[in-house]
C-alpha cells in the first residue's frame, strides 16, 4: 500500500462553546488522500470543515487522532513548519493585500525563505505567473483591483 500525501486517524476537536457547554466540531474524522488524487470536503454550515482545515494547518488542536502529510506526523509542529512542509490554506475571502501589487503579494507567500534565497523567490514568482498567466499580465497592478477570480488566483499563487 502507497503513503498517502494526507490523512487523519480519529481527528476530535471541541470546543466550549460561549455558555461553557461543549460543542464537539469533529467526531473521528478520518480521511485518506493518495498522491494525485483529487478530493473535496463538502458540507454545511457548522459541520466542521474550517475545523478540519485549521486542524491539519496546526492552527488548532485536536483532543485526539493523528495527521499525517507524506508521511510524517504533523500534531507535533508548529503552523509555520507545517508551512515549510507544504501545506498551506487560502482563504475563501482571498485576503490579498489590496494596495501591493501583484508580484508583491506573490513574493510575501515565500516568507519561509526571506534572507536564504533571492533567486529560489523569484523562481517561485515564475512559476506561479506559468500557472496562472494572468497574474503575469498584472504583475505591477495593485491587488486590490483585480477581479474576484484574479485574487482568488493571487490567493493561490501565494499560497
Amino acid at each position: 500500500m502507497t503513503t498517502p500525501i494526507i490523512e487523519t486517524q480519529g481527528l476530535r476537536k471541541v470546543y466550549k462553546s460561549f455558555v461553557g457547554t461543549p460543542v464537539e466540531a469533529l467526531r473521528g474524522v478520518d480521511i485518506r488522500v493518495e498522491r494525485g488524487q483529487a478530493f473535496g470536503l463538502l458540507g454545511p454550515n457548522g459541520a466542521g470543515k474550517t475545523t478540519l482545515m485549521f486542524t491539519i494547518a496546526g492552527i488548532l488542536k485536536t483532543q485526539e487522532g493523528s495527521i499525517t502529510f507524506d508521511g510524517t506526523e504533523l500534531s507535533r509542529f508548529s503552523p509555520v513548519k507545517i508551512v515549510e512542509l507544504g501545506i498551506s490554506l487560502v482563504p475563501e475571502n482571498r485576503l490579498v493585500f489590496p494596495m501591493m501589487t501583484v508580484r508583491e503579494n506573490l513574493e510575501t507567500g515565500a516568507y519561509l525563505r526571506v534572507g536564504k534565497d533571492k533567486s529560489a523567490i523569484a523562481d517561485d514568482v515564475e512559476a506561479m505567473f506559468a500557472r496562472f498567466p494572468r497574474l503575469e499580465e498584472r504583475s505591477t497592478q495593485m491587488a486590490g483591483t483585480l477581479s474576484g477570480g484574479e485574487q482568488q488566483m493571487l490567493a493561490i499563487g501565494r499560497a
